[in-house]
Order: structure tokens, then sequence, then C-alpha cells
């Protein structure tokens, strides 16, 4: 899990955001 790339603060929960994010846009695209 690249959690550098998310900031390391939060990673998890910035991980989740961003995954929510990826998967909504490609199930959208």
């Amino acid at each position: 899990v690249p959690d550098q790339l998310y900031g390391s603060s939060g990673s998890t929960s910035n991980y989740q955001s961003q995954g929510l994010r990826l998967a909504k846009h490609f199930i959208q695209d």
C-alpha cells in the first residue's frame, strides 16, 4: 500500500477516501 503517496498522516483514511473516489470514477467511466 503506497502510504507515502497518500500522506503519512492518516494514511488509512486517505487511502480509503482515494480508493472510493477511484472506484466511483471507474464505475461511472
